[in-house]
């Protein structure tokens, strides 16, 4: 890992003037060489053609919430982290013989818990304070 790290410092120091130099090319040249690269990135990771068909679909609904003012960022973070908070999870079940209450009996989860549960709370209960301090004001 520290070789990588070192390598890729030599090789990002390296290369700054070719990576500032992409920024030149114009987007109708850019766009078709990202999208035929990705094309084949997809391809060549299992030779399947369902790869693409996936890839294509995700850069639509990337589009598509771009356009409508979605972030995409949640969406990334899901996709990488879902499967490994779900196998997490099932491990948990497991260990506790499908008791929920594992996830009380440790601190650092209960925070978490109750975080999670204030995050989903508060807006709704913000927003309605808002308009009802709105409502009296006016």
């Amino acid at each position: 890992m520290i070789i990588a790290n070192i390598l890729m410092t030599i090789f990002g120091i390296t290369g700054i003037r070719l990576f500032v130099k992409i920024l030149l090319v114009p987007k109708k040249i850019l766009a078709p060489l990202i999208l035929i690269l990705s094309t084949v990135g997809a391809y060549a990771i299992s030779n399947n053609f369902f790869d693409v068909f996936t890839m294509l679909v995700a850069g639509i609904i990337g589009y598509f919430m771009k356009k409508y003012g979605f972030p995409a960022s949640p969406i990334v973070l899901a996709l990488i982290l879902g499967p490994m908070a779900e196998s997490e999870f099932r491990r948990s079940l497991v260990m506790s013989e499908g008791s929920y209450t594992i996830f009380l009996e440790r601190p650092i989860a209960l925070g978490f818990i109750i975080v999670s549960i204030l995050s989903l709370v508060l807006p709704l209960v913000w927003g309605k304070w808002k308009k009802k301090k709105n409502i009296e004001t006016a």
